[in-house]
């Protein structure tokens, strides 16, 4: 799975990291930094927020857990990625 390294257009202080979801399999991009979250490597840019991520709109990666039932500070349930 080739991914392209992107620095994060929002906070402008961090990587975007493709992260594992250990229970189901799905890849998400995760912002080092400030845990601005992507559902799709597509969709990373300058973007509104949202509770939940999906078109075009990121959210913060606890919110993003607490939509696919995990606590939001269950990360060892994720796998980051190295580019």
């Amino acid at each position: 799975m080739a991914m392209t390294k992107h620095w994060c257009p929002n906070c402008n202080q961090g990587w975007v990291i493709p992260v594992r979801v250990k229970t189901t399999g799905e890849i998400i991009f995760v912002c080092e930094e400030s845990e601005e979250t992507w559902l799709k490597e597509s969709e990373i840019g300058p973007a509104h927020w949202s509770e939940v991520p999906g078109a075009g709109h990121y959210c913060y990666l606890n919110d993003f857990m607490k939509s696919i039932g995990l606590g939001p500070t269950e990360y060892e349930k994720l796998e980051w990625l190295v580019v």
